[in-house]
């Protein structure tokens, strides 16, 4: 039994088993035939419509109601049931390729779909990327290029006695060679609630400037330091006076210590050159 189960399977996909069938036993070929022959549809159908006229030609001969039925009324009953159950699957068939058909198309557009939105995502991200790459390019240009700027003795000198916030530069004059020069600043004082206040503020700013100054490599021959304030004269006339003034050079500007700014503070007038403080100030 397993061997004729194992030669049906086989062998019912195969042509001369199915033309063999439909020699012995028609309705079994018929079937094997629509279901596994690729021969087309126009032979299928004149197979099939050969046997059915065989089959309508021996319903026509057959004995009348009255006699028993016959073998042949079985065989044909059990060949339209075979019909029957071919049209039936093969209807079945059709429906699950339809199906399936439509399946594969809705999942293609769909990854088609996902690969657009993520081609999109790629080309927004590396836009991106390269727009940050291209600022940042662009601002490591710009402080280099700050960077390679040189500045002019002249402008290195002023940014230095500028480098100091608590001073209003009236008027500043440099001269300089390259590598000597001579400074004169003269900066505004700044009232305040008692004269010594007021002494020590011009005495920071001096200061602030003398470190500043300091840090340059620049053989300073005078460094003139002068501190403006409003006078009033004796016609009541106010003036924007000189009231004290200091003349510095390199020498000092070496001796001076960063580290003990406030006793260089305190000691403005006496580490000068010389040393000019308006009879007003000594009220």
């Amino acid at each position: 039994m397993n061997k004729l189960i194992s030669f049906w399977h086989s062998n019912k996909e195969k042509n001369w088993f199915i033309v063999l069938l439909l020699i012995i036993f028609f309705p079994v070929g018929i079937y094997l035939m629509w279901r596994y022959s690729d021969w087309g549809q126009k032979p299928k159908y004149i197979i099939t419509s050969f046997f059915g006229v065989l089959v309508l030609l021996n319903m026509v001969i057959t004995p009348t109601e009255n006699e028993p039925v016959s073998k042949t009324d079985e065989v044909e009953s059990n060949d339209e049931a075979a019909m029957d159950e071919v049209e039936s699957k093969d209807q079945h068939t059709e429906a699950e390729k339809a199906a399936e058909e439509q399946r594969e198309k809705e999942e293609a557009e769909k990854a088609a779909e996902e690969q657009r939105e993520k081609e999109e995502a790629e080309k927004a991200a590396e836009e991106q990327r390269e727009k940050e790459e291209a600022e940042k390019a662009a601002e490591e240009q710009r402080e280099k290029e700050e960077a390679e700027k040189e500045l002019t003795p002249e402008q290195e000198i002023e940014e230095a006695v500028r480098d100091n916030p608590r001073a209003v530069i009236n008027d500043l004059i440099i001269t300089t060679d390259g590598t000597e020069a001579i400074v004169s600043v003269t900066f505004e004082g700044r009232d305040n609630l008692t004269l010594n206040m007021v002494k020590s503020g011009i005495y920071e700013n001096m200061s602030n400037i003398l470190f500043s100054l300091k840090e340059l490599d620049y053989e300073f021959i005078d460094i003139t330091l002068m501190a403006q304030l409003p006078l009033i004269d004796q016609y009541g006339n106010e003036e924007l006076s000189v009231v004290m003034r200091g003349n510095y050079d390199s020498t000092i500007l070496e001796n001076i210590n960063p580290d003990n700014k406030y006793t260089v503070m305190d000691n403005i007038p006496n580490i000068a050159l010389n040393w000019y403080e308006h009879p007003a100030m000594s009220k």
